[in-house]
């Protein structure tokens, strides 16, 4: 009976392994692989359970008065009253560290990871499984992606620790259509792109406190600017 319930155990770790390597395939333009993140959470993991004993009398055990003060173990695995698993929580051999949270349909909402490099992650999923936020810090820049149905379009926040930062919006189709830059040298930007990810107009102030506006047209040719060209310092 050990070895069915185990083989169950198993069965469900590797559906949750294939429906993390759909997510993948489908999102191979952001940054952040999900399947690294739950590799890390799925590996190593054979878990087994003991079989199932029938009721018998026990004597009454003693009140417990102490609380235990350390419980060490490579991974914990929480389960709901039905014995569905609801979160995984795993060390990985290389040092990584991460937790995963499922719904009442077996369906992964969340994952928190700090890699074996100490750079965490944080992975928020709609009920369809498709990356709706992911916030991450680096070494040296902290990033913020929020997306819309689907995985599709939405906002993406990036933080330079040299006081550079970025904000860039993208449709549905996954086209930049806008940018905000804060440059090192105080140098800020904003700028509209049509469908075709061309710059249609831009405004911007330099460090010197020099302002500038230009409007181009679909080939990318400027047709208007402010201050004029034979003015602009």
């Amino acid at each position: 009976m050990a070895e069915t319930v185990a083989a169950m155990t198993d069965e469900r770790l590797a559906c949750l392994t294939e429906r993390l390597d759909r997510l993948e395939r489908s999102h191979r333009r952001w940054k952040l692989a999900l399947r690294a993140t739950m590799m890390l959470l799925l590996a190593g993991i054979g878990l087994g359970a003991a079989a199932p004993r029938s009721p018998q009398s026990i004597t009454e055990a003693p009140l417990v008065r102490s609380a235990v003060d350390e419980l060490r173990a490579k991974r914990f695995v929480l389960v709901d009253d039905t014995g569905k698993m609801r979160a995984l929580l795993g060390a990985a051999t290389r040092g990584a560290v991460s937790l995963g949270l499922l719904d009442n349909d077996d369906k992964i909402r969340s994952v928190l990871i700090v890699d074996s490099n100490g750079t965490p992650r944080l992975e928020l999923f709609g009920a369809d499984e498709t990356r709706r936020v992911v916030l991450s810090v680096f070494p040296n820049r902290s990033g913020l992606g929020i997306f819309g149905e689907a995985g599709r379009g939405g906002a993406v926040l990036d933080v330079v620790a040299d006081g550079a930062a970025s904000l860039g919006l993208t449709d549905n189709k996954e086209r930049s259509r806008a940018g905000l830059q804060l440059r090192s040298d105080g140098t800020t930007l904003l700028n509209f792109n049509d469908a075709s990810e061309k710059v249609r107009a831009a405004l911007g102030v330099g460090a010197d406190g020099a302002p500038g506006l230009g409007v181009w047209d679909k080939e990318g040719k400027r047709i208007w600017q402010a201050p004029p060209s034979d003015q602009a310092p």
